[in-house]
């Protein structure tokens, strides 16, 4: 519940008319649904085609997740939990 609280506290505080704050918060939950939909119907096709196109594609979306992490970890200078020794 607490992830969806953030965004309604930050639309709350930017926007103070009650028309604009009900526009943002539907486009932010249009944005969720439309998020989880492409999501499955992109795991189906991954999968009719192969379990090896969903592994590479999972693989590949992971690396790039865990190397802006690390980016954003060196930018402000903290230790990795990723890493040993760091």
């Amino acid at each position: 519940m607490v992830v969806l609280s953030v965004p309604v506290l930050m639309t709350v505080q930017m926007y103070p008319e009650p028309a604009e704050q009900a526009k943002k918060l539907a486009l932010f939950g249009m944005a969720g649904a439309l998020a989880n939909t492409i999501a499955l119907v992109l795991a189906g096709v991954f999968l009719l085609a192969s379990w090896r196109w969903y592994f590479r594609f999972i693989v590949s979306s992971w690396t790039q997740c865990l190397e802006l992490e690390l980016t954003y970890r060196r930018s402000l200078l903290l230790p990795s939990p990723f890493l040993l020794g760091s």
